[in-house]
């Protein structure tokens, strides 16, 4: 089931997530899209040699986060169809660019982080994507996370 977000009106944070212990005081939402910039009709089809831009969100809830913080991490994962390209997208771009490094509850409960991808980081094949979020504290994984399935995407050149 899907809400309208009260951060983003264009957006329902389809995303799923987990909080463990599960608790109403520890709710969020998060979603994420990959942006094709070139105005082709075609979001799912981007050419190998155009940059794309990759967006997460998240919008905490519980009132327990205002007085949480740590690293938020993103990521998308490329599974290649018929190929042996599988991939981490964080594993060709420069560390920490899709990351939000010392968020705090305190001061944003609402948090966007948009990355613009290169040309040519993505060699041309058809990749299943899937979103994941992870929030770390202290430099180790928190039991805070989430995942989206984004769907086949097209890479050409």
């Amino acid at each position: 089931m899907t809400m309208p977000s009260a951060c983003w009106r264009d957006d329902d944070l389809a995303g799923y997530t987990e909080v463990n212990p599960p608790t109403a005081m520890l709710q969020f939402r998060w979603s994420s899209a990959v942006l094709d910039l070139s105005g082709v009709p075609s979001p799912k089809i981007i050419r190998v040699g155009d940059p794309f831009d990759v967006r997460f969100r998240i919008e905490f809830l519980g009132l327990a986060w205002q007085c949480m913080g740590g690293d938020l991490v993103f990521d998308i994962r490329f599974e290649e169809l018929g190929g042996p390209n599988d991939f981490k997208l964080s594993s060709r771009l420069p560390a920490d660019a899709l990351t939000v490094k010392n968020w705090k509850g305190c001061d944003q409960l609402c948090v966007e982080h948009q990355y613009r991808v290169p040309a040519n980081t993505i060699e041309d094949g058809v990749y299943e994507l899937t979103s994941t979020f992870r929030l770390y504290c202290c430099g180790k994984p928190g039991p805070f996370v989430g995942f989206q399935p984004k769907g086949q995407y097209q890479w050409y050149g």
